[in-house]
């Protein structure tokens, strides 16, 4: 601990309200990078000469080597450090950025590109999972985590407003020099470890059963497929079915506020009464099924507006009570477990983009978002599924106890 407590000299230890925004603030800056392809899809693939399927690629690049650090990464979280791996993860976003910025004009540099941005991600978001569980009162959890979850949307947001701010007028690259500055920005204002007691040490450590531990992982990467997927192409989409990058744009802003709207909003009924996480998380898949059908038949720009906003908000709405659920089953192993189902969303958001692509290119937008339909129905079912497993296991520790 001391060795943690030296190794950011002059960074003090931060407040309950410091550390989220920090956190929140990181988890924008790791993520951007691929949000801003996704919304700047439309000059990418012309600029650089992509199919759908290369296109849908490095998103598959990104969220596959997001995994990887995930699983080897997040551990370490738990163990203090947490802030040191952040300002690391944030410094290699910022120069993945750049390089995004400057030099890459063909497929091979930016697939190259997106697994190092997918690395530091990787690093970043089972780190910030840390952080929540380290400095916020348990009684806020669930508003922390609706609002720490938020910072997906909300990249989406600013990926969004880049297209008629940024790319349609000084082009799509500028747009990644400013979140290049972004992360570097945020790396510097991060605050010291300090001295405060790890989980592990206070002697308060649980996982939960690996059975159950799989189940949420498979759970969430089909919701993280199903999402990602949508993210990915629907500005794509929305130019294909005839309508100007500005409004997909729009569309995509439009669906990040409802987004972060409903995730703070589930936050903090979570924090307030007892809901049932889970079977709340499989309605918003089950409405996010709805909207890929509008996505997938709709060609009126409304009924596509309406759609993308559906999407984002139903369903990729269950992000933050998935991983509320998560840590309340696995005290004192945050990093861990978050890094295990983590990894479930970076494999699911590897295939979501990579099949939607495939699909597209060989059968047209509307049969890929009637395939994506149909997987997350599938999710619903799950998560539906899943809930059973948690009240079962609940049942087996009371009488064990």
């Amino acid at each position: 601990l001391m060795a943690d407590a030296a190794a950011a000299p002059g960074r003090p230890e931060p407040s309950p309200g410091r550390a989220m925004g920090m956190a929140l603030a990181a988890q924008v800056a790791a993520i951007l990078p691929v949000f801003l392809m996704g919304a700047l899809g439309p000059f990418v693939i012309v600029d650089v000469g992509l199919t759908a399927f290369a296109f849908g690629a490095l998103f598959a690049a990104f969220y596959g080597s997001a995994a990887f650090a995930s699983l080897v990464l997040a551990p370490r979280a738990d163990r203090a450090g947490v802030w040191r791996l952040v300002r690391v993860a944030l410094v290699g976003t910022s120069l993945v950025a750049l390089a995004l910025a400057t030099v890459a004009n063909g497929a091979a540099p930016l697939f190259a590109l997106m697994i190092g941005a997918g690395l530091a991600n990787g690093t970043v978001q089972p780190a910030t999972n840390v952080v929540v569980a380290r400095y916020v009162p348990t009684r806020r959890q669930g508003f922390a985590f609706g609002l720490k979850q938020s910072a997906i949307p909300a990249a989406t947001l600013i990926g969004g407003a880049a297209v008629p701010l940024i790319g349609a007028t000084l082009g799509w690259r500028w747009s990644f020099a400013a979140a290049a500055l972004l992360a570097l920005a945020v790396a510097a204002s991060t605050p010291g470890d300090g001295a405060r007691r790890t989980w592990a040490e206070r002697g308060s450590v649980q996982l939960p059963p690996r059975a159950l531990l799989l189940a949420l992982a498979a759970t969430m990467a089909i919701g993280a497929a199903c999402a990602n997927a949508m993210a990915a192409f629907v500005s794509v989409s929305i130019v294909e079915s005839g309508h100007s990058p500005s409004s997909a744009g729009i569309a995509i802003l439009l669906g990040s506020v409802a987004s972060i709207t409903v995730r703070i909003a589930l936050g903090l009924a979570a924090d307030r009464w007892p809901l049932p996480l889970l079977r709340i998380a499989s309605g918003l898949i089950l409405g996010g099924v709805l909207a890929h059908l509008a996505l997938g038949f709709g060609s009126a720009l409304w009924v596509l507006v309406l759609g993308t906003v559906a999407a984002f908000a139903l369903g990729w709405g269950w992000s933050g009570i998935l991983l509320l659920a998560v840590l309340r089953l696995s005290p004192g192993a945050v990093g861990r477990a978050t890094g295990a189902t983590h990894s479930g969303v970076f494999i699911g958001a590897v295939l979501g983009p990579l099949c939607f692509g495939l699909i597209a290119d060989l059968h047209g937008f509307p049969a890929a978002w009637i395939a994506l339909a149909a997987l997350g129905t599938c999710g619903a079912a799950l998560a539906w599924f899943v809930a059973a497993l948690v009240g079962r296991d609940r049942e087996q520790r009371s009488l064990s106890c």
